[in-house]
């Protein structure tokens, strides 16, 4: 029996296309929790990006989780309490600028209110423009500006430039921090052993439950690890196709409602067991 069912936002849960999750997505998932399942959204998107998606789920009110950042934050909406909260250091976030700055790759990290950037690309559109996060650039060497711990930052280029250097990036790190290619432009660095799937773990030992009792539904590489480990699994339509070869089933695009398939799927199986 599905006890925890959790859904990555972008390309999945939330439709890029339009701007919108779609209504099917929003009564499936409702009814969903009233049947008894928790709810869990696993983005890599900050906390503050999840927020908006949350409330319209009203996941504050049937106990639902935010896993944000790649599994670096995981809250309860119900009780408002961290569960994890997984950070780099300011020296970290520093290093990390200096060797981006080296490479000329973009950086960009969350400052509070603000995520301050050493440039804006195109890989960095979709988080002003969709997700509504808002950029400082300071247009000056950003060491002095990095003042707090943050749960992620990310390095990103233009669509136009050469791999080498985002390549090299990863090769200098990967061993030292958990690094997620979410896109060919876009890295997201976090902690180390940091995933969505050691987030969903995170939730295991309140909430007591087994592998086979999770049901996971992502599109992309960044979504490997939480649906690997998922007890039953989908991907998406327009999800990629190496993540489609790693699924149990693959459902209806995110414009078309594949999460609200996946999730009446659950409820119809869990009422015969």
């Amino acid at each position: 029996m599905i006890k925890l069912f959790v859904s990555d936002i972008d390309s999945t849960l939330f439709d890029p296309i339009s701007g919108v999750v779609p209504k099917i997505n929003v009564q499936a998932l409702t009814e969903l929790q009233q049947s008894g399942v928790t709810l869990a959204l696993a983005s890599g998107r900050l906390m503050r990006g999840t927020l908006e998606i949350a409330r319209m789920l009203h996941m504050d009110e049937y106990g639902g989780y935010i896993i944000s950042s790649n599994g670096a934050s995981v809250i309860n909406l119900a009780t408002q309490t961290s569960i994890v909260d997984k950070k780099l250091n300011v020296n970290e976030l520093r290093s990390l600028y200096n060797d981006a700055k080296r490479l000329h790759l973009n950086f960009s990290v969350d400052q509070g209110e603000d995520v301050i950037a050493s440039g804006f690309d195109d890989a960095l559109s979709y988080d002003r423009d969709v997700v509504g996060l808002t950029f400082k650039l300071p247009n000056v060497d950003l060491d002095p500006y990095i003042m707090i711990p943050s749960h992620k930052c990310a390095v990103t280029k233009n669509s136009a430039d050469p791999d080498i250097a985002m390549n090299e990036m990863v090769e200098l790190w990967q061993d030292r921090f958990s690094i997620v290619r979410s896109h060919e432009n876009f890295l997201d660095i976090m902690a180390h052993d940091v995933s969505k799937s050691t987030g969903i773990q995170s939730l295991f030992e309140g909430l007591q439950l087994d592998y086979s009792e999770v049901a996971a539904i992502g599109d992309a590489e960044n979504d490997r690890w939480m649906l690997m480990h998922a007890g039953l699994s989908a991907c998406v339509a327009n999800g990629s196709d190496s993540i489609k070869k790693l699924v149990d089933r693959t459902v209806a695009s995110a414009a078309d409602g594949g999460v609200a398939e996946f999730a009446y799927d659950i409820i119809e199986m869990n009422k015969k067991r």
